[in-house]
């Protein structure tokens, strides 16, 4: 439904990638079917977690679901449990629905997949900017971006070394407790959700986000 909306809202403006996967490879096939049904443009696909698998399994899953469509693979270790191993992404990198991979480990990875024709976006919203301008990073997938779009695509597009480190206090407050909380927190402040919890910290985000 979230994709529908999406799409039926922005689709003509922008491109919509839908996060669809899941550690089941039955339920990642199921909910990307139904959301290149309703319209989406691509999906993004992250490893097995928890449970995880072996490197067949970790093949076997990504090639099932790249069959479905255009694919960004997702490798966030800290939440999954299980690196996705460069073999295997430049294997998968064959595949004709591969687009690229959103790389959470750093952006030494990323410049050198960037190095082997790999299209990467970065992960880490507190490195995106040099991933962006010295590690030949797409852009990010970001947390941030909820809350300052504008900006974010203006740090991506060109380099501003004095704008980027204005936002690092930002940026380690989004990240001072596992997202989405600190997101969903900041969005609460600026009226676009319901807060459902309390934060001792939302004062001094609340400053640092007025000067934006």
């Amino acid at each position: 439904m979230l994709i529908a909306h999406t799409v039926n809202q922005f689709g003509r403006q922008l491109k919509v990638i839908g996060n669809t996967g899941s550690n089941s490879t039955r339920e990642a096939l199921h909910a990307t079917e139904q959301g290149f049904a309703v319209g989406m443009d691509a999906a993004l696909q992250i490893n097995p977690y928890y449970g995880k698998t072996s490197m067949t399994g970790l093949r076997e899953h990504f090639k099932a679901v790249l069959a479905e469509g255009p694919a960004i693979i997702y490798n966030v270790p800290g939440r999954t449990g299980q690196d996705i191993p460069d073999d295997v992404i430049l294997e998968l990198a064959q595949h004709k629905n591969f687009l690229g991979v959103k790389e959470c480990t750093g952006n030494a990875r990323i410049e050198k997949y960037h190095n082997a024709g790999v299209l990467c976006w970065s992960g880490n919203d507190d490195e995106a900017h040099a991933g962006r301008h010295e590690h030949h990073s797409q852009g990010v997938i970001s947390v941030t971006s909820n809350v300052i779009p504008g900006l974010m695509s203006r740090l991506m597009n060109e380099r501003n070394d004095t704008t980027a480190e204005s936002v690092k206090e930002l940026i380690a407050w989004l990240f001072c407790e596992p997202n989405p909380i600190p997101l969903n927190t900041a969005l609460a402040m600026c009226g676009l959700c319901s807060s459902t919890f309390p934060d001792a910290r939302k004062s001094a985000l609340w400053t640092m986000m007025s000067s934006f």
